[in-house]
């Protein structure tokens, strides 16, 4: 698998392709300061179907991670769908931990701070 990056001033994107440049799976990232902290947003993230089970989102999800670290972040943030179990527990088993916030009742937020 490998990841294609395009980066604009406040917003990066990745797209994850298996070995025939076949999209795999797209992630986005969004910098953002908060309360004297640098966050990293973890946003859009998706995986085609075809590739469910193979750890597209794990990866692409590693690959935002190490670059927010790499840019200065205090913490990524997401917000994930309450009926998203398998997600809620992948973010869960790489740190993430739950916090309160205002999001709507059908999303739980999460973070992992530095």
């Amino acid at each position: 698998m490998s990841f294609d990056v395009g980066l604009t001033r406040y917003n990066l994107t990745f797209q994850a392709t298996n070995e025939n440049r076949v999209p795999m799976g797209y992630a986005s990232i969004f910098i953002k300061k908060e309360d004297d902290k640098k966050l990293g947003l973890l946003m859009g993230l998706l995986r085609h179907p075809d590739f469910k089970g193979l750890g597209v989102c794990r990866k692409l999800t590693m690959e935002r991670i190490m670059l927010c670290k790499h840019l200065g972040c205090d913490a990524v943030r997401t917000g994930i769908y309450k009926k998203n179990k398998g997600l809620i527990k992948m973010y869960q088993s790489l740190g993430f931990e739950e916090i309160e916030s205002d999001a709507p009742e059908t999303h739980r937020r999460f973070i992992l701070e530095f």
